[in-house]
């Protein structure tokens, strides 16, 4: 997949705010990342259709190991997306150093 750094950053940032208060038992983490980077690319304006995400993160997670089992679908991730969002209050603002280092 082809995504900006800034949206791996803005992804990364949400994994952790949501696992701050959660633990990998409640939601998979694997489920988690795919929906981390879903709302991420929404976010910063490059928004990406869920079918290719759930695809690319079949691809991905397979290529990092072949235990890895993603059986997940699109419900799944729409689901998980508006749980995110409960759990981080809704505060998607994530401020990177990327334009001052530019």
């Amino acid at each position: 997949m082809n995504i900006r750094q800034e949206i791996v950053a803005t992804a990364t940032v949400y994994f952790k705010r949501f696992y701050i208060n959660n633990t990998f038992y409640d939601i998979d983490p694997y489920l988690m990342a795919a929906t981390c980077i879903y709302l991420a690319c929404k976010v910063e304006e490059c928004p990406h259709n869920i079918k290719q995400i759930l695809n690319e993160s079949k691809v991905a997670f397979n290529e990092i190991s072949a235990e890895i089992r993603f059986p997940y679908d699109i419900a799944d991730i729409a689901e998980c997306e508006s749980y995110l969002l409960e759990e981080m209050k809704f505060y998607l603002v994530v401020y990177h150093p990327y334009q001052v280092l530019l």
